[in-house]
């Protein structure tokens, strides 16, 4: 069961019974208005933080300017506004999210011009693009959903992607899974076969390891 941040009260709702890991986060749909501001986002700063690095990881290779770009699991779409500044245009920006009222909200921050789309990247299709980026997803699946999402996002990338994990921390209650994530993650890269690697192990707390595979 995910562990709930200081002040948040994450447990009304949850469905006990749920097999897999994204079932858990069907109640964050219903009671949205009561969770934190960013949908698995402990604090704003740690998302400035997260979406610093995966831009600056991915632009180390692959400048952004005029790509298209999809943000899997985007949320509240916060990311456009950090692509917007390095040069990708709305039009060619793509957010994907389970959760429809994380979309709701999406739209009414960045309007309704811009690209939205409700899917479940282990069943849905997956937009072809230019770069495609995950953050924060991963928790949501199985260790063999994860390994499956990121072949098919993979796939339907044209340059780069960038994805985040949880760190393998003894300290969590589900680091188990996290391990088995982890080995799923590496037999995926193994699969791949990058031109290029790159791996980003932060040490601060809750802050995710980022991986960026060049085409």
């Amino acid at each position: 069961m995910e562990t709930a941040p200081p002040g948040a009260s994450w447990s009304e709702g949850l469905d006990e019974t749920a097999v897999r890991p994204i079932d858990h986060y069907r109640f964050f749909d219903r009671n949205y208005k009561s969770l934190p501001n960013k949908l698995g986002w402990w604090t704003q700063e740690g998302q400035d933080k997260r979406f610093a690095m995966v831009i600056q990881d991915v632009e180390a290779r692959t400048p952004l300017r005029g790509l298209t770009v999809h943000d899997a699991g985007c949320g509240h779409a916060s990311l456009l506004k950090c692509l917007e500044e390095r040069g990708v245009r709305r039009e060619d920006y793509t957010g994907t999210d389970f959760f429809e009222n994380a979309l709701a909200i999406a739209r009414r921050n960045v309007g309704a011009d811009v690209r939205l789309v409700q899917t479940d990247l282990l069943n849905g299709e997956i937009p072809t693009t230019d770069v495609t980026v995950l953050i924060g997803v991963m928790a949501f699946y199985t260790p063999e959903e994860v390994f499956t999402i990121l072949s098919k996002c993979w796939a339907n990338t044209n340059k780069t992607m960038s994805f985040t994990v949880w760190p393998a921390d003894p300290a969590y209650p589900q680091y188990l899974t996290i391990v088995d994530t982890h080995k799923a993650v590496e037999r995926f890269i193994a699969e791949a076969n990058p031109t290029f690697l790159a791996r980003r192990e932060t040490m601060e707390k809750h802050m995710d390891l980022i991986f960026t595979l060049y085409k």
